[in-house]
């Protein structure tokens, strides 16, 4: 279903590289805080959609931050999730396993794109071996 949204394979998996609390404007009565966790490398542009599709279903996803692309290098993307103070410490290690689960997804699917281009690429060779063979045998009778 989000196949479509990955492209060519990246060669980095995405890496969560600090995470800390976001300082809220006004104190939150409700006990929750948002975790800010950047990202290096962030999804690529082509997997964003399918990214923050699949952490929705995994984690409490509140925001994203996006790099703007405008060369800055201390932008990074980040995601920003939503835990209760009491369980902090949970909903942190749960982000980091989405994100391993995530990467170790990409890798299989493309494994998977890798091996059926790899079948449809034998099948056009095999195919192209029959139109060779075919022209051959057309030019051996031509001469003959």
């Amino acid at each position: 279903m989000g196949d479509q949204h990955m492209s060519t394979p990246r060669t980095a998996p995405v890496r969560i590289v600090g995470m800390r609390i976001a300082p809220e404007p006004v104190a939150r009565a409700d006990g929750l805080l948002t975790i800010v966790a950047q990202l290096d490398p962030g999804p690529d542009r082509s997997e964003w959609s399918w990214w923050m599709e699949q952490l929705r279903a995994r984690v409490n996803v509140e925001a994203w931050t996006l790099p703007t692309g405008m060369g800055s290098s201390s932008e990074m993307t980040a995601v920003h999730i939503w835990a209760h103070e009491d369980q902090l410490e949970e909903a942190a290690k749960q982000l980091l396993t989405a994100i391993e689960e995530l990467n170790a997804a990409r890798r299989e699917r493309e494994a998977r794109v890798t091996g059926e281009q790899r079948r449809q690429q034998q099948s056009l060779a095999d195919l192209q071996a029959i139109l060779d063979r075919v022209i051959n045998e057309y030019r051996e009778n031509e001469t003959d």
